[in-house]
C-alpha cells in the first residue's frame, strides 16, 4: 500500500522543517481502518507531523445511517460502544509498537460534543445558518448532492435533508472547535468542503470564525 500526501515537494520539504501538529480525521468502515493500513499511515504522517490527533468520524456517521439505514438512535449507541473501544484498541496497539503515545491520541467524538467550547461552536454556527441566506443555502446544496449521489432521487426528501444538514453543521463545528485548541491543519484521504475555502476567502459577511491559517491536506492511500 503506498501512502502520501497531496503536496508538492517544496511544500512538504517546508512543513518536514516546521513539523507541525495536525489533525487526520478518518470515515469509519474504511478498509484503511484495519490496524496495518492505519499503521502505515500513522507512520508517513510522523515523517512530517510532530503531533497527531485522530479524529474517529464514526458517531458524526449516526446521521448517514439514520437515513441510509434507517437505523435507529438506541440500536446505533449499541453499536458505536463496540466500534470505538475496537478502534481506539487499534490506535493504542500500534502507538505502543511505534513508541509514539505522547504524539499521538484519538479524540472521542461523542464526548466532545457536551464540551461547553464545542457548544458554543455549534450553537453559533447553527445561529450563522439561520440567518445567512448563503450560506444556509451553499450547506444545503451540498447536503442534497450528498443525497443525490448516495440515495439516489427517490431519498431527496426533506427529513433525509434535515439529518444532511445536521450531520455538515456537526462536522464544520468539529473542525473549528479543534481549530481553536490550535489544530489548524486537516489530513484526510479526500477532498476538503467547500464552505471551508468560502470561509477563509470570507465569503459570506459576518461569519463568527476566523479560519486565515487552516489547511487541509489530502492523504492518497493507493
Amino acid at each position: 500500500m503506498a501512502v502520501y500526501l497531496k503536496v508538492s515537494e517544496t511544500e512538504k520539504e517546508r512543513l518536514t522543517i516546521k513539523s507541525p501538529k495536525c489533525i487526520f480525521t478518518l470515515s469509519p468502515n474504511k478498509s484503511y481502518t484495519n490496524t496495518g493500513k492505519l499503521k502505515e499511515i500513522i507512520i508517513s504522517l510522523f515523517d512530517v507531523f510532530s503531533n497527531v490527533l485522530i479524529v474517529n468520524g464514526y458517531y458524526n456517521n449516526r446521521w448517514n445511517l439514520f437515513i441510509n439505514k434507517q437505523l435507529d438512535e438506541r440500536k446505533f449507541e449499541q453499536l458505536y460502544i463496540k466500534e470505538i473501544d475496537k478502534f481506539n484498541k487499534r490506535v493504542f496497539s500500534i502507538s505502543t509498537e511505534l513508541g509514539i503515545e505522547e504524539r499521538i491520541s484519538a479524540i472521542d467524538w461523542k464526548k466532545t460534543l457536551i464540551e461547553l467550547d464545542y457548544q458554543l461552536v455549534y450553537s453559533n454556527i447553527r445561529e450563522y445558518y439561520s440567518t445567512s441566506e448563503q450560506f444556509s443555502n451553499d450547506l444545503k446544496s451540498i447536503a442534497e448532492n450528498y443525497l443525490l449521489h448516495n440515495n439516489k432521487k427517490s431519498n431527496l426528501k426533506l427529513n433525509y435533508i434535515t439529518l444532511s444538514i445536521n450531520y455538515l453543521i456537526e462536522e464544520i463545528s468539529m473542525i473549528i472547535f479543534l481549530y481553536n485548541k490550535g489544530y489548524e491543519i486537516e489530513v484526510y484521504p479526500g477532498e476538503d468542503l467547500s464552505l471551508f475555502n468560502n470561509i477563509i476567502e470570507k465569503i459570506y459577511p459576518d461569519f463568527p470564525y476566523d479560519l486565515h491559517n487552516r489547511k487541509h491536506y489530502t492523504i492518497i492511500i493507493a
